[in-house]
């Protein structure tokens, strides 16, 4: 994912302030995230909800349409970091 630096520290704090992740500054540029224990239970929740969502889009747009959409945004990210 391609975010400006302070775009992406402004959009970690309402995750930090539920609890979810801790920042642990690692020097100047570098910042190492982990989830918390109730990061890692939200996730846990989660995954088969996104799991369901993913095959709700696949069955809109057929696996292979939802495959090439992927591969579509990928490409737009990629070509946007360099």
């Amino acid at each position: 994912m391609v975010m400006e630096r302070t775009t992406l520290m402004r959009a970690l704090h309402p995750l930090e302030d539920s609890g979810l992740i801790v920042r642990d500054f690692q020097g100047r540029r570098k910042i190492e995230l982990s989830l918390t224990p109730v990061g890692e239970a939200k996730l846990e929740r989660v995954k088969p909800l996104w799991a369901e969502a993913q095959t709700a889009v696949e069955a809109a747009s057929g696996e292979g349409e939802a495959g090439a959409l992927r591969d579509l945004m990928l490409k737009h990210i990629y070509d946007h970091s360099q």
